[in-house]
């Protein structure tokens, strides 16, 4: 509410733009969740079966099936990001903005790649918590504190779209950590054979 709130300021053309591109990069978004979505199953169902090092097998193999999947599609939306805009809405200015939204949000797609499987890995371990709140507080965090700080100093539509893959950094920052930190626990505490 409060990045929609601090969009909703540059004017009529960059709501319109921010719509159309949102509309678009979503659709990427979907993808990433159920690759993550997907490791979550097959983590939880090795971790039940007791086959651990599957487990972190799980999450290679989905990082790279991310990379394998998303990668090929984000190109194919920044080639054709304009002309898609243009369905929603044929202006230049607002396609402009709108291909500048794009490039913003998938160019650094691979972070939110990254914040997918590991949030998925450790939810199929039981652990929901950690990533949940990393979530909340960088992502929040970070956004909130950008536009209550840096945006009011250079109001652009640049500067608010650079917080969304800052908040990525920062979130899978933090995610890789308790992702490290919990890895080393858990086969320290199971005793189980380092993973694949």
């Amino acid at each position: 509410l409060v990045v929609q709130s601090a969009l909703n300021s540059l004017g009529p053309e960059t709501i319109a733009a921010s719509a159309a591109a949102f509309t678009i990069e979503i659709n990427l978004y979907c993808v990433q969740n159920a690759i993550g979505q997907g490791v979550t199953t097959f983590v939880s169902q090795n971790h039940g079966a007791g086959n651990i090092p599957r487990c972190f097998h799980v999450g290679r193999v989905g990082m790279l099936l991310e990379m394998l999947v998303v990668t090929p599609l984000a190109a194919l939306v920044i080639l054709f990001g304009r002309d898609i805009l243009r369905l929603f809405n044929p202006e230049e200015a607002v396609v402009a903005i709108g291909f500048l939204r794009i490039l913003c949000i998938v160019l650094p797609t691979w972070v939110s790649c990254g914040m997918e499987i590991i949030s998925g890995v450790l939810r199929g371990f039981g652990h929901s918590m950690p990533p949940a709140m990393a979530s909340l507080v960088c992502i929040c965090g970070v956004r909130l504190l950008w536009v209550w700080g840096v945006f009011p100093s250079w109001r652009s539509f640049e500067c608010l779209m650079a917080v969304f893959p800052l908040s990525w950094i920062v979130t899978l920052a933090v995610l890789a950590w308790i992702y490290v930190k919990f890895r080393r626990e858990f086969l320290r505490e199971h005793g189980a054979r380092r993973p694949l």
